[in-house]
């Protein structure tokens, strides 16, 4: 027979227990965390550093239909249907006064 476990047997921690619920960081290891944050900083501002070229607008309408058919078949999608619906609306008109320029 299986043994039955409730919420807190799950959730509460025994109170005697020699428990820690946060790490705790030597020197050398907060050192080490600024400076990879810092890093990840300048790689961002680096002028060098390569976008995403920009999506042809093929690629996004294809994208929006991806979605579309993603969430399709899916149960309780309603909204993300019509969201997706308002935001191709939006999308057809900014790619039409985009070619008209």
């Amino acid at each position: 027979m299986a043994a039955v476990h409730n919420f807190d047997d799950f959730v509460i921690a025994n109170t005697d227990a020699d428990t820690d619920t946060t790490e705790v960081l030597d020197d050398d290891e907060i050192v080490q965390l600024v400076s990879d944050v810092q890093e990840e900083s300048e790689d961002a501002n680096d002028p060098d550093t390569v976008e995403a070229p920009m999506p042809t607008p093929s690629q996004v309408m294809d994208a929006v239909d991806l979605l579309r058919r993603f969430a399709g078949p899916h149960e309780g999608a309603e909204d993300a249907l019509i969201s997706l619906a308002s935001y191709k609306n939006c999308l057809l008109l900014l790619l039409t006064k985009h070619t008209q320029v």
